[in-house]
C-alpha cells in the first residue's frame, strides 16, 4: 500500500485534507475486506450446524437443499457447500483462524484445499499468503502437471504478443518437447 504522497495532492488537485481522508477511507476498506474474508468461516460453521442437526426442518424444509434455496438466505448451494468445506478443512487440519488475518483469503484458501495434506499444510498456507491468486493457481497447476516426474519444472508463463496477437510461451527451448 502506498503511503501518503504529497506530490499526489498537486498532480490530482486534492487538498491535503482530501488526501488524508482518501487514505483513511482506504484503510477502512482494507480492514472491512479483511473482516469479510473471515465471515465465510462463521457462515460455514452455522450452515454445517443446520445441515448436520437437521435444523432446516424448523422452517418446514424437507432437506438441507430446500433450506438453502430459501430466498432470504441469498446463497447458492455451491457457495454454501464451499463455505462448509472450508470450515471443515480448517478444523481437520487444525488451522489457526488468525491465518485469515495474515493475508489468507477465501479465494486462495479454496484454491489450496484440494492440495492440502498434513505434510504440506505449512507450505501451502505460506504460498497462499505470499503469492497473488493467479500466481498461486499457476503454482498449484504446475505441481499437478509435474506429478510422476523426478524433477520439477514450473509451468511457463503464457501471454499474448502485442504486435500480432499470437501466443508467446516464455520457456527455454531445451524444455520444449520435440514431439513424438
Amino acid at each position: 500500500m502506498k503511503g501518503f504522497d504529497g506530490t499526489a495532492i498537486v498532480e490530482n488537485e486534492l487538498t491535503e485534507i482530501e488526501a488524508k481522508e482518501a487514505h483513511k477511507i482506504t484503510d477502512e476498506i482494507i480492514k472491512l475486506h479483511a473482516l469479510s474474508e473471515r465471515t465465510f468461516m462463521e457462515i460455514g460453521a452455522r450452515y454445517r450446524d443446520i445441515r448436520d442437526r437437521g435444523l432446516f426442518r424448523a422452517y418446514g424444509c424437507r432437506s438441507f437443499m430446500e433450506y438453502v434455496a430459501m430466498p432470504e438466505l441469498g446463497y447458492a448451494l455451491s457457495t454454501v457447500q464451499a463455505y462448509i468445506q472450508m470450515f471443515e478443512k480448517v478444523q481437520e487440519f487444525n488451522i489457526d483462524v488468525s491465518e485469515f488475518y495474515k493475508g489468507l483469503s477465501y479465494d486462495k484458501f479454496r484454491a489450496i484445499i484440494p492440495h492440502l495434506t498434513d505434510d504440506n499444510k505449512e507450505e501451502m498456507l505460506s504460498k497462499a499468503r505470499s503469492l497473488s491468486k493467479s500466481a498461486l493457481i499457476l503454482e498449484l497447476s504446475g505441481e499437478k502437471k509435474n506429478e510422476g516426474f523426478s524433477d520439477y519444472k514450473p509451468v511457463p508463463p503464457v501471454f499474448r504478443c502485442r504486435k500480432c496477437g499470437g501466443w508467446i510461451v516464455d520457456v527455454d527451448h531445451k524444455d520444449i518437447c520435440p514431439g513424438h
